[in-house]
């Protein structure tokens, strides 16, 4: 038997080398500004609806020439 360990996550990108998420980023920020926990909650939350309202399309997608 050959041993394939490795060998299957040999394409995938590791995360630590991915660019950050954007609630990743938010959250990053906002505790950067020392704001509150309640408050990050409420941005993430809006930032959340902002993205299922417009069907979770990727904004540089949606840009017209």
């Amino acid at each position: 038997m050959s041993d394939k360990s490795g060998s299957s996550n040999s394409g995938a990108v590791r995360q630590s080398e991915r660019s950050p998420r954007l609630l990743g980023l938010v959250h990053e920020a906002i505790r950067r500004r020392c704001y509150s926990r309640r408050t990050e909650e409420a941005y993430v939350h809006w930032i959340k609806r902002f993205i299922y309202f417009h069907g979770k399309r990727h904004l540089r997608t949606n840009l017209r020439a």
